[in-house]
């Protein structure tokens, strides 16, 4: 693979922890003038529920890139902060997650399981949403959300410190899931509940498992979308299924792929790219036995870890690689592979000629970025960036890459100075030249 080092500026002060969230959020301006970013105090730890983080954007016009605070949150994590970001159609109004109570004020609230805030950002005016928010519409007229006290449960790098889930002792609740949320009047309801999607042409190794929902994302014209059922298998291993259903009901439930579904992105309205595997060799009818499984693999996680993540061993031993997946029953096709072999948060640009992606740290402590041309299919590394070791599992600083609707410049998040930064990578060598 080629590699090419691009320009890197940047763009947050040198106090605090700064960083923008997960890689699915778009925080530029329409016009790209501005960026929203999350200030937090804390560095190596999992923040609790009473660690504030400060909401706000750079100014990308000034050379000294000022700061303009719009809020404060507890209700947020490290991987995808207070979802802050901009409402799609509506000029100068975010969309973020506070506790509730007094939403967006400089108190802190006082309701556990929080809410989503529209906050329109030249009249000062809020309006509350009746749970927090995980992802918006490419419309703007509606949202998504799920159970983060599940979450905090089942995997805590995406949950929030200090909310308790009251179903969480049944392992498939039928009053839980996801939830279609309407940002005009703030009001939710249930339109997939986790007993159905259990139920759902369900693998004989999922009964009496822990189910839970995670990873929302509507499709480009925001009448469908997709999530990831989840569970832990007895022998240890995660399984994931991917699903898409209609956005306004839940109708239409989908089941895409089975097995290892990591990150994904939409290409268009029926296909998902996505790191994916289905993981024959370790799957529950392979020979062994789930016991054997488990204490092998059990043995191999810490010569994963030690061996520093190598990227060969989940690409060419295990099968994983991105792969093309559409929901009108197709074959899933291999995308990429023996180009980009490492798992990575991957996104498209909105014109569909670029692929932006990065990985997992190498030996070093490094985290590569990479750009592919999707006609043909070539790959460029544009970057490796330096985090320290002790930002690793649920406090970990990944790159989170994420295109500027030009494709001509990249944001990330990065810990290569020793404190969470927010970088600006100029691609335009590389984009710009096709």
């Amino acid at each position: 693979m080629r590699s090419k080092r691009c320009p890197v500026e940047c763009v947050t002060p040198a106090d605090g922890q700064w960083f923008v969230g997960y890689y699915d959020k778009h925080p530029w301006s329409a016009d790209g003038s501005r960026l929203l970013v999350h200030r937090a105090s804390i560095l190596d730890r999992a923040p609790g529920e009473r660690d504030i983080v400060e909401l706000g954007s750079i100014d990308l016009t000034d050379p000294e890139h000022p700061f303009t605070r719009i809020a404060q949150s507890t209700l947020w994590n490290w991987q995808q902060g207070a979802m802050l970001s901009w409402l799609p159609g509506a000029e100068n109004t975010v969309v973020y997650n506070v506790r509730m109570g007094d939403p967006g004020s400089d108190e802190l609230g006082v309701w556990q399981l929080g809410g989503g805030v529209v906050h329109d950002l030249t009249t000062g005016n809020r309006r509350t949403l009746e749970r927090p928010v995980y992802t918006v519409s490419p419309v703007g007229d509606c949202a998504l959300s799920l159970s983060f006290a599940r979450l905090a449960e089942t995997r805590p790098d995406y949950g929030h410190a200090g909310v308790e889930d009251p179903t969480i002792d049944d392992p498939a609740p039928d009053d839980d899931g996801v939830y279609h949320l309407d940002l005009a009047t703030g009001k939710s309801r249930l339109i997939v509940d986790i007993e159905r999607v259990a139920r759902h042409e369900p693998p004989e190794f999922s009964r009496g498992r822990t189910h839970w929902i995670n990873h929302l994302m509507f499709n480009p014209s925001g009448e469908r979308f997709c999530f990831l059922h989840r569970f832990w298998r007895e022998d240890g291993n995660m399984h994931t299924r991917l699903f898409t259903a209609q956005s306004d009901d839940g109708s239409d439930l989908r089941l895409v792929f089975e097995g290892m579904i990591s990150h994904f992105d939409w290409i268009d309205d029926h296909t998902l790219l996505a790191w994916a595997g289905q993981r024959k060799l370790l799957a529950p009818g392979a020979a062994g036995g789930a016991g054997v499984r488990g204490r092998v693999l059990r043995s191999l996680k810490p010569i994963y870890y030690a061996l520093g993540k190598p990227r060969w061993l989940m690409s060419r031993v295990v099968g994983d690689s991105y792969m093309l997946l559409r929901d009108n029953g197709s074959t899933p096709e291999r995308f990429a592979r023996g180009v980009l072999t490492t798992d990575g948060h991957c996104t498209v640009s909105r014109d569909g000629r670029w692929m932006l992606t990065d990985g997992y740290t190498d030996r070093l402590s490094r985290l590569p970025l990479y750009v592919l041309n999707m006609e043909s299919g070539k790959a460029m590394r544009i970057g490796r960036f330096r985090t320290p070791r002790r930002l690793d599992g649920p406090i970990r600083c990944d790159l989170h890459p994420r295109f500027r609707v030009d494709a001509l410049s990249v944001c990330i998040d990065s810990a290569m100075g020793g404190r969470r930064r927010v970088y600006l990578v100029d691609v335009s060598g590389v984009t710009g030249d096709a």
